[in-house]
């Protein structure tokens, strides 16, 4: 399971590019860009009331993209979801 780790002070910045997303975070003054599919992840995670495991995101990226491949999607979300958790956007949680 994910979930995003909430900070109050910060007022999250996006701006769409060519090559994907800007995100810039006001509280800790970083900006990464990240891929659509990263995007996406991260607002199907903020926007969830619990923590969604993998298979629930993969659920929600074929929902939106119908002609995705299944194991293609999975590999992808794990993917995103280990870069996201690797730069601390996201955080592992145990139910």
């Amino acid at each position: 399971m994910v979930r995003v780790e909430p900070r109050a002070e910060a007022e999250i910045l996006w701006k769409e590019v060519d090559e994907g997303w800007i995100r810039f975070d006001t509280f800790s003054g970083t900006t990464l860009l990240l891929s659509p599919l990263a995007r996406f992840v991260l607002s199907a995670i903020d926007e969830s009331a619990e923590a969604l495991s993998p298979a629930q995101i993969v659920e929600l990226v074929l929902a939106e993209e119908g002609d995705a491949d299944p194991a293609d999607c999975f590999v992808e979300v794990e993917s995103t979801l280990q870069i996201l958790s690797g730069a601390e956007l996201i955080e592992p949680c145990r139910l």
